[in-house]
C-alpha cells in the first residue's frame, strides 16, 4: 500500500488552485485532502446534480428499485 502523506503547502508561497473534474465520492475525497493542505479547490462537475454515477443511477442498489416503482 502506498503512503499518500498530506503535505501543507509552504506559507508565503503563491496559493495553490486544483481544478477537480466530477463530482462523485473520489472526487468529494480528493477535494477535501486538497482543502485540508491549503489548496484552493474547484470542482467541475457536467450533470445537473452532483454526487456521481453511484449515488444517483449505479451502485447503490436501492436507486434501481425506486426507478423501477416509478414505471
Amino acid at each position: 500500500m502506498t503512503n499518500l502523506a498530506l503535505h501543507k503547502i509552504p506559507q508565503g508561497t503563491a496559493k495553490l488552485h486544483i481544478a477537480i473534474i466530477g463530482s462523485g465520492s473520489a472526487a468529494f475525497a480528493c477535494a477535501i485532502r486538497v482543502a485540508e493542505s491549503g489548496a484552493r479547490v474547484t470542482m467541475i462537475e457536467a450533470a445537473n446534480v452532483i454526487g456521481g454515477t453511484c449515488v444517483n443511477v449505479g451502485c447503490v442498489p436501492s436507486k434501481i428499485i425506486i426507478r423501477g416503482a416509478h414505471r
